[in-house]
């Protein structure tokens, strides 16, 4: 997403400035989070890697019934508003 940001922006003629603001201290904001991680959990990282990876599987359900029960509200709300 980071990429398209400079299109976006030269289409909606946003000054430079502004962009030059938002995008460098983003990306400053972006490497020191992961030089960061890196200095502390160099070493652990295969067990910090492992850990996300157990979790993934459980926040993939989650989000999939979150899509489902969301998806079954606005049909109702939908169906009801036909009746």
């Amino acid at each position: 997403m980071r990429h398209l940001t400079g299109y976006v922006a030269g289409a909606s003629e946003l000054s430079f400035s502004n962009f030059a603001l938002f995008a460098y201290s983003g990306a400053f904001c972006w490497a020191a989070v992961f030089i960061t991680l890196g200095y502390y959990l160099g070493e652990q990282w295969n067990r910090v890697l492992e850990t996300f990876d157990n979790t993934k599987i459980l926040m993939f359900g989650l989000v999939a019934a979150a899509a489902i029960v969301w998806f079954a509200v606005v049909y109702l709300r939908r169906r009801k508003e036909l009746i």
